[in-house]
């Protein structure tokens, strides 16, 4: 059959929304290329991501993210991977820092 639209996808799974994702790597170099990379400055293992937040009910996209990232000779796939989801994640609507998690538990503790 043709694929489930978004908001299809949320009522099977019984959610609200629904958060996509693209990953794309560029320009890897190989261990032999490094040397010769490192000696013009090329810039290479780059990656690019793509969050899209949609809501279920609209299939309208209610937050995105997209960045690009520049590793080294050195980064490999998983490292600029990991970095991007470090980043994103601070950018996603729903981020608590560990300080603010603090502010809030402390806040339920004296509200008690």
């Amino acid at each position: 059959g043709a694929p489930l639209n978004i908001s299809e996808v949320c009522e099977a799974l019984e959610v609200d929304g629904m958060l996509t994702s693209f990953y794309g790597l560029e320009n890897p170099i190989t261990f032999s290329g490094d040397d010769l990379a490192k000696q013009v400055g090329i810039k290479s293992n780059n990656a690019n991501v793509n969050f899209e937040l949609y809501d279920g009910f609209s299939k309208k996209v209610i937050w995105s993210y997209k960045q690009k990232i520049s590793g080294n000779v050195v980064s490999n796939a998983s490292t600029l991977i990991t970095s991007i989801m470090k980043q994103s994640a601070k950018k996603m609507p729903y981020y608590i820092s560990n300080k603010n998690l603090e502010e809030l538990n402390e806040e339920v503790e004296n509200s008690k």
